[in-house]
């Protein structure tokens, strides 16, 4: 019995070896990335500002404006997005910079 759960061990620790995580790459630079939230997020405070029933309209614009300035669209912005998810380390150290650009901003502007 011993001997079987040895063999199962060291089965275990080959497979764990050998199991690749996947990297994911961005299409977008890491950098664009960071820039594009933390715009969406300021356009998403912005839009607080205006009437309820003129909120939907204006986010339609500012989202479109904003994938205009960075020079890509919304379908890359998603796909890069759910690879971002998908990457713990990198999804973390991206959003740390997004929040702290946006706490400077507010504190900047005095948003919110």
């Amino acid at each position: 019995m011993k001997k079987f759960f040895f063999i199962l061990l060291v089965f275990s620790i080959i497979a764990c070896k050998n199991s690749k995580i996947p990297k994911y790459t961005l299409d977008i630079p890491k950098e664009k990335m960071i820039a594009i939230m933390i715009d969406l997020h300021v356009a998403e405070i912005a839009i607080q500002e205006f009437l309820p029933d003129q909120q939907d309209s204006m986010k339609t614009i500012f989202v479109t404006q904003i994938f205009k300035i960075h020079k890509t669209d919304k379908a890359k912005f998603e796909s890069n997005f759910k690879k971002l998810i998908g990457n713990a380390e990198l999804n973390s150290s991206v959003q740390t910079e997004v929040l702290d650009s946006v706490r400077s901003i507010n504190e900047k502007y005095k948003l919110n």
